[in-house]
Order: structure tokens, then C-alpha cells, then sequence
């Protein structure tokens, strides 16, 4: 007889999970993609975008399907300053494509959105184009500079931007400055596509 109930069992739960798995399976491919005119590696920041000084490290370049933040696709670039020899990287920027803006608030809320820090003393600007935002200051002890983040949402894709702000070559407005470089292409850029 206690064969037969954990037989049951094991086959009521085995039925379940299948059930669950197709369900969740259906719900992805209801998920409208949207189609854009503009391809990731142009919502980057370019020397165009940042003053002269800038140079750049590490050109930019585009995956599909992130196994580290489930994205369908990404994209990065980073840069330095002239003067600076024990850091290589000064900037570095990362976008993350999602499937749905709602997928890229989940992954923003479960994610992006924990990461420890401070928000730094000074910091004033507040996107008016990104969904969601973040900035935090992080001690790493030791060092003579101080290591900034900032995310942000814009619809189904979410930026981060990591900076390292150095003595006497890059201070909190230029920070700031920088975000809102991010803020403009990405008004352009879904600006035209929602005009569509």
C-alpha cells in the first residue's frame, strides 16, 4: 500500500513540474520582442561622446545570449586617461539587452538594483530618461582613488557604467557628465524608434 501513495506521489509531482514547464515555456515565447533600427553597439559612448582626453582601451564589441546576466545580447567598451599607469581601465560601459522591458525590470530589481555601496556625497544628477537608476560609491581600501557605479534602465535594456574617479584627472561632475552622455543617446536612439 505505501508503494502504491509514493507512486502517487512521485507521479502527481512529476505531472506538476511538467505542467509548470510547459506553462513557463509559453509565457517566453508570448514575450513580443521589439524590434529596433539601431543595433546595440550603437547606444555606447564613443570619443565623439566624451571630452579629448579620453583614450580608448578596449574597443567596443557585442555578445548574444549572456550566460552571466541572461541577457539576449550585450555590449561593452572601455577607456582611459593619459597619465594613469596602474589602472588600465578608467570607464567601462556595459549594456545588457532583455527580451521585454519587463524581464529588464526583473533582472534590474533582483539584481542591479542589491549592489552595495553608498550614493556618493555630491552626486546630484537624477536621469530624467532612464525607467530606474542607481549610483554607489565603493571603498576598496588603500588606494589612492575611489570606484563609482552607476545603472540604469532604459526599457528592455539596462547600462552600467563602472568608473574609477583618480586625483586631479576626474572628479564627480565629470561622472555625472558622463551619465548624462548615456541619458542623450539613449533619448535619441529609442526616441526615434518610438516616433516609428
Amino acid at each position: 500500500m505505501k508503494k502504491g501513495v509514493v507512486f502517487v506521489i512521485i507521479f502527481l509531482l512529476f505531472g506538476a513540474t511538467i505542467f509548470w514547464l510547459n506553462e513557463r515555456n509559453d509565457k517566453k515565447e508570448e514575450v513580443v520582442q521589439v524590434e529596433r533600427s539601431f543595433s546595440i553597439i550603437d547606444l555606447l559612448l564613443t570619443a565623439e561622446n566624451l571630452t579629448p582626453e579620453w583614450i580608448l582601451t578596449r574597443e567596443a564589441s557585442s555578445w548574444d545570449d549572456d550566460k552571466v546576466y541572461f541577457s539576449k545580447e550585450g555590449a561593452s567598451i572601455a577607456f582611459t586617461l593619459p597619465g594613469v599607469e596602474d589602472i588600465k581601465v578608467i570607464l567601462s560601459q556595459n549594456i545588457f539587452d532583455y527580451y521585454s522591458d519587463d524581464y529588464a525590470q526583473a533582472m534590474y530589481d533582483d539584481g542591479f538594483e542589491l549592489i552595495p555601496g553608498e550614493i556618493p556625497v555630491g552626486w546630484t544628477y537624477q536621469s530624467e530618461v532612464a525607467d530606474q537608476q542607481k549610483v554607489s560609491r565603493f571603498d576598496r581600501g588603500g588606494n589612492n582613488y575611489e570606484y563609482f557605479f552607476w545603472v540604469g534602465r532604459y526599457e528592455e535594456f539596462i547600462v552600467k557604467i563602472n568608473l574609477v574617479i583618480y586625483p586631479d584627472l576626474i572628479n564627480l561632475d565629470d561622472f555625472e557628465e558622463i551619465v548624462r552622455q548615456v541619458d542623450n543617446i539613449f533619448k535619441e536612439k529609442l526616441g526615434e524608434d518610438n516616433l516609428e
